[in-house]
């Protein structure tokens, strides 16, 4: 047995078997695990909907256009984030210290 009491057969894998609700519940839960991200600020941000993530999670559906934009903001912040990491110049101690006053 697996996870939900699905049983594995032959070479399929839970993920295989997941609907995309769940899928893209999962990708949400991590990326918000990640970013440090709120879930009513998660849903604000794709739709205005506070209460998105809270739905999905009781077993809602949503639409397809829905799920991209969702995967759009995750991407999105990826992407911000990489730059910001990449791009950003590092401050001496001095600037750190005038920054902090």
């Amino acid at each position: 047995m697996h996870k939900n009491g699905i049983a594995n057969v032959g070479n399929v894998s839970y993920d295989d078997i997941m609907s995309t609700r769940e899928k893209l519940l999962a990708e949400i839960e991590g990326f918000l695990a990640g970013s440090g991200m709120a879930a009513t600020e998660f849903g604000e941000r794709i739709m205005g909907d506070r209460g998105l993530v809270r739905r999905l999670r009781s077993g809602l559906d949503v639409t397809t256009a829905t799920a991209d934009k969702c995967r759009a903001l995750i991407e999105a912040h990826k992407a911000d984030k990489e730059g910001a990491t990449r791009t950003r110049p590092r401050r001496s101690r001095r600037e750190t210290e005038a920054a902090a006053l």
